[in-house]
């Protein structure tokens, strides 16, 4: 496990998105502002189709990932080819965003995309446990 995240313990080392522990750390401070204020959130979950060498498109589909975000959204990496990202906003503003990675990538390196949007009440296990029950969905 040395090496996968970096110094700071914030980012992979590899994509420089959010590390695992970052990401559940924000995820909750997410719900208990949603719970404060009422903001509504959705997590994206992005499965990836790679066998070997496969580093370099990583460290590319990253970059793709948090230019295609706002500021205010997360980038994860919570997997070997597994990024999960944390939008704010409607259900609309989760799917324009699946619209603009089908865009660029139409299904060549993504086996699956599976989205939920945050229900009141519900805590970070439950969210995260709804997502990965979610079918992994094409993106055409």
């Amino acid at each position: 496990m040395d090496g996968i995240f970096s110094h700071d313990g914030v980012k992979d080392a590899l994509t420089h998105c959010a590390s695992p522990p970052f990401f559940y750390q924000s995820l909750n401070r997410e719900i208990a502002l949603s719970e404060r204020k009422g903001h509504i959130f959705s997590l994206i979950r992005i499965v990836l189709n790679m066998s070997s060498d496969y580093e370099v498109k990583i460290i590319e589909f990253s970059h793709v990932l948090r230019n295609l975000t706002r500021d205010e959204d997360l980038v994860a990496r919570l997997g070997e080819l597994e990024f999960t990202i944390l939008l704010r906003g409607e259900e609309r503003e989760a799917a324009t965003f699946r619209k603009r990675i089908a865009l660029h990538y139409e299904n060549e390196i993504i086996r699956g995309i599976s989205q939920v949007t945050v229900v009141p009440g519900e805590g970070a296990l439950e969210i995260l446990n709804r997502l990965d029950a979610e079918d992994l969905l094409s993106l055409s």
